[in-house]
């Protein structure tokens, strides 16, 4: 599947397999299968685009003065932008240690999230603290790489 949803003249995509519960691909899906891969592709659009991030901040209703007349608030706005900076910066980072280390980035992703969550177990992270501290994890292992 593959959805595309325009806000305010930004184009945010997204595409997806219709999957099984092991999340691997089906071959021949039926319909019931193709809806709800459509419907889970269409909100990772809408999450991309940053609507509901007021939902997943733990606010159920935002109040009159959040709202834009747009529907994004400046605080979603300035949220989203701090998040597309932190992912830009992680996998550009991500490139560079993978480049000087010789590791696959899936590798790299798998030891980042190992230290940020032997580190920060038991805690709720946010998705923008999450990048902040993968960012931490990949330089300190880039670190290592050059020492020794």
């Amino acid at each position: 599947m593959e959805v595309e949803v325009n806000i305010d003249g930004e184009t945010f995509g997204q595409k997806l397999y219709a999957m099984d519960f092991r999340n691997k691909a089906i071959k021949e899906p039926t319909y019931v299968e193709i809806n709800k891969a459509q419907q889970r592709c269409l909100v990772k659009a809408i999450a991309m685009a940053g609507l509901g991030l007021n939902l997943y901040q733990g606010e159920d209703l935002p109040t009159g003065e959040t709202i834009k007349r747009n529907g994004i608030s400046k605080e979603q706005q300035e949220e989203r932008q701090k998040l597309g900076v932190k992912k830009a910066a992680y996998f550009s980072l991500l490139a560079q240690v993978s480049k000087a280390t010789g590791k696959t980035p899936d590798e790299l992703k798998k030891l980042a999230g190992e230290r940020v969550n032997a580190e920060y177990a038991g805690s709720q992270l946010s998705v923008l603290e999450t990048y902040e501290y993968g960012i931490k994890a990949l330089q300190d292992i880039l670190a290592e790489s050059k020492a020794g």
